[in-house]
């Protein structure tokens, strides 16, 4: 019954995908966060729907009249860098069969990512893709949130397998990420139930974020909440609804989690920690070897492990992004990527800023909620190994694209669209157009 209900769901939407390529790429990211055959269990399982909303996207680009051309953003020119780095370092890895499969899988991302940038400069088409990617992970918040509380918080709860999260630590880095675009998508809702409704998923998501019992989930939990604290408005109703919400996690988390977070400060006596800084001593070790390309993709393998540290257990992850980029990348790779967050940083404060004077309140509100999303990355993914992390790139498309929209509306950009479906209702402003 799943698969039919997917199958005749997606499919229509395919035309539009291909007629108004923006919507191709809410459907792509539907499919890529969401994972919606993954929760299916007969025929639809293994059905390629990433791929297909891909092509059927990319092809309506190649053939839609629209300009197609990137922002000019800096965050342009470091994502094209860091591509074309790692296509060298791939040429050199020590594992190049494995290193070149998991290239195919990166450039996939980071294609598509482009393609964002390049489709979704409007300020109508970036507000429904954070409803898109919001809606998609909000789902598995709310329903580990509610998962918690039926089971008393006693029942092992489940993620879509063979997915992109399907490892907890993988979805408390993406809960943390999506929390401040349901907070976000709270300040955009026009109804009053709408926002209740989202105020309830944020809740869930936080407790959502609790069960992964993630330790780096964890600790960026607390940074994004301290982020969306410094940067609200009203301070006060901000720190009464942290401190209720303190009190209420005070009585319902269990003692596991209580004695599983405890081990941060306890690092020295946890097998799992100790496992984590050989891991970030091995990674140092290949730079050092090979500090210009690094190993390449896929240098945690048994072999390499066995070659810095014999007759020890193995940790198969970097277990940090810094770490993991520095390992297959060297540093260079790693002064890449560092640079690239750092733009994408600067780029969403000035959107931010550039966003409130010219009184464009959603692309000023989204482009906050995207700095915490990324300062949440930035803090968990310290302790995760998701430097391809699909979302992460998604953040960057998008401050790449809200550059665009206010250099456009200010008049740097001359452009004019073809008619499509308005993508503007609900934004609460008049958005400005190029030459107003």
């Amino acid at each position: 019954m799943r698969d039919l209900l997917l199958v005749s769901v997606f499919f229509p939407m395919l035309p539009f995908a291909f007629i108004y390529p923006w919507m191709g790429i809410l459907l792509w990211s539907w499919v890529s966060y969401m994972s919606p055959h993954r929760l299916t269990f007969g025929f639809a399982y293994d059905m390629p729907f990433g791929m297909i909303a891909a092509l059927t996207t990319l092809a309506g680009i190649l053939f839609s009249r629209e300009k197609k051309r990137l922002p000019r953003a800096p965050e342009v020119i470091f994502l094209l860098a860091l591509w074309a780095w790692v296509t060298i370092t791939s040429f050199f890895a020590i594992h190049s069969d494995l290193a070149w499969d998991k290239w195919q899988q990166v450039s996939k991302i980071l294609l598509m990512t482009l393609a964002t940038m390049m489709i979704c400069r409007d300020a109508g088409r970036l507000r429904y893709l954070a409803w898109t990617i919001a809606g998609s992970l909000g789902f598995y918040g709310v329903k580990s949130g509610l998962d918690a509380i039926l089971s008393g918080f006693s029942g092992s709860f489940s993620y879509p397998a063979d997915s992109f999260i399907a490892d907890s630590n993988d979805l408390a880095l993406a809960l943390d990420m999506i929390l401040p675009v349901l907070w976000f998508m709270v300040r955009a809702a026009t109804r009053r139930w709408a926002r209740y409704a989202l105020r309830v998923a944020f809740g869930l998501t936080v407790l959502g974020i609790l069960t992964t019992y993630s330790r780096g989930g964890f600790i960026g939990l607390c940074v994004v909440l301290i982020f969306m604290f410094t940067k609200s408005r009203t301070k006060a109703l901000s720190f009464a609804l942290l401190l209720l919400a303190g009190v209420l996690a005070a009585f319902v988390v269990p003692d596991t989690f209580v004695s599983r977070i405890e081990t941060i400060a306890s690092y020295d006596q946890d097998q799992s920690a100790q496992a984590r800084l050989k891991a970030w001593s091995l990674a140092t070790q290949v730079a050092l070897d090979s500090p210009i390309f690094g190993g390449g993709f896929r240098t945690f393998e048994q072999d390499v492990w066995e070659q810095y540290y014999p007759d020890t257990e193995r940790a198969i992850v970097a277990h940090s992004i810094y770490f993991q980029t520095l390992a297959e990348h060297g540093f260079v790779g790693v002064g890449i990527f560092a640079a690239l967050l750092i733009a994408t940083y600067l780029g969403l404060r000035r959107v931010r800023k550039r966003a409130t004077e010219s009184d464009q309140t959603m692309l000023a509100n989204l482009a906050g909620a995207l700095q915490a999303s990324l300062v949440g990355y930035m803090v968990a993914g310290a302790f995760l190994s998701r430097a391809d992390f699909d979302l992460f790139y998604s953040v960057v498309a998008m401050s790449a694209a809200m550059q665009a929209v206010l250099a456009q509306s200010a008049g740097g950009e001359a452009e004019a669209a073809p008619p499509q479906p308005n993508a503007t209702v609900g934004t609460g402003q008049m958005r400005r157009v190029s030459g107003a």
